[in-house]
């Protein structure tokens, strides 16, 4: 079994990895919002980059919150240095967010359905690429959901613990 500060220091690497991508996803949106790929003064590309406004920023805002979330429940577990076994759960689950997260944002952008179902009257039919966005995404709620509220249980008995 690893250690508190393992579980810490996983947290806090694939948070920054979600944010590195979510820096990546800020260039994606920079060229879309311009409607070419372009470095002044080095080059200048008449190729659009695919996909809507909307979806770059999505891709750039989302995996921002999303990794700071996952640095910031790593670091909270400082102040629950006997529950190991709960900093697992929260860690891992906060990873999964993140994964299942990067894969709805940056899969989306070149989807059918926007990653938001996998067949809907307003867009038809789905295809692989909703299929990789949607179904990670899905699975990520109720494990997000969990780790929240295992924090907060945790939180709330050491406050109760403390009166």
């Amino acid at each position: 079994m690893k250690s508190l500060k393992q579980y810490q220091y996983l947290g806090i690497f694939h948070g920054t990895l979600t944010i590195f991508l979510g820096l990546l996803g800020g260039i994606g949106l920079t060229f879309a919002a311009i409607g070419e790929v372009s470095v002044w003064p080095f080059f200048k590309t008449s190729f659009t980059i695919p996909g809507e406004l909307s979806l770059w920023r999505g891709a750039h805002t989302g995996p921002l919150m999303n990794g700071i979330l996952c640095i910031v429940f790593a670091i909270s577990l400082q102040l629950f240095a006997n529950k190991t076994k709960y900093a697992r759960n929260i860690v891992y689950a906060m990873i999964f967010t993140c994964w299942g997260n990067n894969l709805f944002y940056f899969f989306r952008i070149f989807s059918v359905n926007r990653g938001l179902a996998i067949e809907t009257e307003k867009y038809g039919a789905g295809g692989l690429m909703d299929y990789i966005s949607y179904i990670p995404a899905v699975l990520a709620i109720p494990v997000c959901i969990y780790a929240v509220l295992l924090l907060a249980w945790m939180a709330f008995s050491e406050y109760r613990n403390d009166l």
